[in-house]
């Protein structure tokens, strides 16, 4: 005899490849605690598997397990959903690196439930505003894929979502995750999570920026030359640098400041200043 569940986090989530799968991602979000440890799932030589509704981890493992013996994905969630007492209460998507993915809904999931299967991507939600929702995190997610990161590909197709309705309850928490080929692996690099927040889409869209401000090198298409009006600036910046870090017993200097906030990355030279790296500085101790 089934068991009724309650308290299930609903959610929706975009999992998407690159057109040959160098790239791999997923994106969610839910009014939930901490979505991004409950539902997304990566399997080095097979792909990505989100399990909502009913999180559990072992469902992920066995659906990899059976893609493994040589079953197509939607062979894999079809023999686990058959032998699953919860499955009602399941929303499964499963993106292979290679080949057609597919995708499983519970018939007990709150309304609106809905999903899409395209070569390069999923998108799933339950307890949506409308099915708009998925359309239009499928739409937004192409368009912008063609021309920018991979990243804010993911990023903006779920902002779509959400602005087109999302989940009926609003947001709590969201989660994006990215894995790279290199050579015949792939390895994780970007995992980021807001667990607690009103404006969890808001604040993961932060979060992103300051990965990159961090993770990616500094260079001269970017830079601008230390000159008299940058000096004035850079000048207040470490005055104001130099009180907020007294107890740190060194001299702040520019060089030492960018070590200090984690900017290695973009140090290029005393003459030119990454832009990115002076406005973050100005905007954290000039406001």
């Amino acid at each position: 005899m089934s068991v009724e569940l309650i308290n299930l986090p609903s959610t929706y989530s975009l999992m998407a490849k690159n057109s040959n799968a160098e790239l791999v991602g997923i994106i969610t979000q839910s009014k939930y605690l901490a979505i991004g440890s409950l539902v997304q799932f990566f399997n080095d030589e097979s792909g990505l598997i989100v399990v909502q509704g009913k999180p559990e981890e072992k469902i992920a493992t066995d659906i990899f397990k059976l893609y493994h013996h040589r079953c197509s994905a939607r062979e894999a969630i079809k023999e686990v959903e058959e032998q699953d007492e919860f499955s009602d209460y399941r929303q499964i998507a499963f993106l292979p690196f290679l080949g057609d993915g597919c995708i499983f809904t519970g018939d007990k999931l709150k309304e609106v439930k809905f999903g899409i299967v395209k070569p390069n991507c999923i998108s799933i939600g339950n307890f949506l505003k409308n099915t708009n929702v998925i359309y239009s995190i499928i739409e937004k997610f192409e368009a912008v894929a063609k021309n920018d990161k991979f990243s804010k590909a993911l990023l903006e197709g779920l902002k779509m979502g959400l602005k087109n309705g999302g989940e009926k309850r609003g947001q709590q928490s969201a989660a994006i995750k990215i894995w790279k080929k290199h050579e015949s692996r792939y390895l994780k690099i970007m995992d980021l999570r807001v667990d607690d927040s009103e404006y969890a889409i808001e604040e993961l869209e932060k979060l992103i920026q300051k990965y990159y401000l961090y993770m990616t090198p500094g260079n001269l298409s970017n830079a601008m030359e230390n000159c008299n009006e940058v000096q004035k600036v850079v000048g207040k910046v470490l005055e104001a640098a130099k009180i907020r870090y007294s107890d740190l017993g060194e001299k702040i200097t520019l060089e030492n400041l960018y070590r200090i906030e984690n900017l290695e990355n973009k140090w290029i030279s005393k003459q030119f200043i990454d832009r990115d790296a002076f406005n973050f500085l100005k905007n954290k101790f000039l406001q």
